[in-house]
């Protein structure tokens, strides 16, 4: 996770680095294809950071969604436990949140 947010930061230099290049550029355009060359270009980068904040909105949902499954783990086998030490049957809680 480390690694990758590390990696994210390296990138989001290098778009910055490319997307000032860019706008230095389209103060030199001179002829309509430049014009349209520079766009395309502009387009394709926000093309890539669009996928990359997907990316990286699938990976929070799935750190999320691992979370809640681990914290009902947890959750079921401590009422298991208590169930078996006192041999009594509890009622279901309800699930109030993270709390640390």
């Amino acid at each position: 996770m480390v690694k990758e947010i590390a990696q994210q930061e390296a990138q989001i230099q290098t778009d910055a680095q490319t997307l000032q290049r860019l706008t230095s550029q389209a103060g030199s355009v001179q002829t309509q294809r430049q014009a349209l060359d520079l766009a395309n270009e502009m387009s394709g980068l926000e093309q890539k950071s669009l996928l990359e904040i997907r990316t990286l909105m699938v990976s929070q949902q799935q750190a999320l969604a691992a979370r809640s499954g681990t914290v009902a783990n947890k959750e079921a086998m401590s009422q298991a436990v208590t169930q078996q030490f006192y041999g009594t049957q509890i009622a279901p809680q309800p699930h109030t949140g993270y709390a640390p």
